[in-house]
């Protein structure tokens, strides 16, 4: 008995910390702020990308204030500088989005001055919460190749001395976002909400044009429709993919539930 009042209190408090939550942040009235870079190398459109999640972040249902790195000031120190900057900017209500277009690689997005590592963007995240404990929300959104490798369970595959090996080959699970950017024990817990939504498989690169990079232009698409008909945040993924040509846009959601979170109310 005393096994299920306990059930039934966590399912309770679960209930009502997340029955009033949004997509992309936690609380729209709370000190949020969002992080927007881009790193071109060549690329062409990516303003019209930053204008755009800049569009999304400063919706009142969405509540951020917005700082952006563009026109080639992204170097991995300045990205990580205004990463800590961001995560320490408010108290333990507030959600935080970072946003990357650009350039990226297997585990990494491409700064100005070099690849930036995921372990990176963590340890400046979790520098910048030292004092305030978790964030409500960690937003992070990249559009970039191979951007699927920063999120997604991983397989690597153990080399085979002989095709007709019996040996099982070994598969490493790895996931960028709960394991490379959740905590150690030594660490403050980062994030009690993670909205993880990237714009391609590990294993695929993706197209930006003069209007902007594919998945972006299509994820502000699917936002607007997401305004006029109140879209859940897994009916806001599905039409960002649907809009999305010759990749996959891939989504980390935690928890599960945040999948029915009406993205702007």
């Amino acid at each position: 008995m005393k096994k299920l009042s306990l059930l039934l209190a966590s399912f309770a408090l679960t209930t009502s910390v997340f029955a009033d939550s949004r997509g992309l942040s936690s609380d729209p009235n709370a000190r949020n702020t969002a992080l927007l870079v881009s790193s071109s190398h060549g690329l062409p459109g990516l303003e019209y990308d930053i204008d755009n999640l800049e569009e999304m972040a400063l919706n009142a249902h969405s509540g951020f204030t917005v700082e952006k790195v563009v026109n080639g000031k992204a170097t991995v120190s300045k990205i990580a500088s205004e990463l800590i900057h961001l995560a320490d900017s408010s108290d333990g209500n507030a959600s935080h989005l970072f946003y990357f277009t650009g350039h990226g690689g297997r585990g990494t997005i491409l700064a100005e001055d070099r690849a930036m590592k995921i372990d990176e963007i963590k340890k400046a995240l979790v520098k910048g919460r030292e004092l305030w404990g978790p964030m409500a929300r960690l937003t992070f959104i990249v559009d970039s190749c191979h951007s699927g490798s920063l999120i997604d369970p991983m397989r690597s595959l153990k080399t085979m001395d002989f095709l007709n090996s019996p040996q099982v080959v070994a598969q490493e699970m790895v996931d960028e976002i709960v394991q490379g950017l959740a905590p150690t024990r030594h660490e403050s817990p980062l994030f009690r909400s993670l909205f993880a939504f990237v714009s391609a498989r590990a294993d695929e690169t993706c197209l930006a044009g003069s209007n902007g990079s594919a998945f972006t232009v299509a994820m502000k698409n699917a936002w607007n429709k997401a305004v006029d008909q109140k879209l859940t945040v897994k009916q806001f993924i599905d039409e960002t993919a649907k809009g999305t040509k010759g990749s996959h846009p891939t989504a980390r959601l935690v928890p599960a539930q945040l999948a029915e979170e009406v993205l702007v109310p």
